[in-house]
């Protein structure tokens, strides 16, 4: 936005110093082990939204969580929501037994095997 307006005084011939500060909000992620997934600001508490994820009867393990997913473990699947709705995305099915959280690294989410594999799985297939 800083930089647009600095273009428009530009055009007019006017000198403006500009500067585009950026912000970053903290989030809270609760994740129960009976797959409720809900998003919080941190600062604030206030309740993004709510999901669910399986029926209650496996562990749910996570959240990892970066600019665009919130990325949990019910039982051997990964569960993707988007971070702005709630709305799961992509559930996949692990190789192997889950031994951890998963965690999400640009645009892979990487989760940890009992096996002491490691299994990338990309955010946006």
């Amino acid at each position: 936005v800083a930089a647009q307006i600095k273009k428009e005084y530009q055009i007019l011939g006017k000198k403006i110093e500009a500067e585009e500060v950026v912000s970053y909000k903290t989030y809270l992620c609760a994740v129960s082990d009976r797959g409720s997934v809900e998003l919080f600001d941190a600062e604030s508490g206030t309740r993004h939204w709510k999901s669910y994820v399986g029926d209650g009867t496996l562990p749910t393990v996570g959240p990892a969580i970066d600019d665009a997913i919130v990325a949990v473990l019910y039982g051997a699947d990964l569960c993707l929501f988007d971070k702005k709705t709630g709305q799961l995305t992509t559930q996949s099915k692990s190789g192997a037994s889950v031994s951890s959280m998963p965690i999400a690294v640009r645009d892979f989410v990487f989760v940890p095997m009992v096996n002491g594999s490691v299994e990338a799985f990309d955010k946006d297939d």
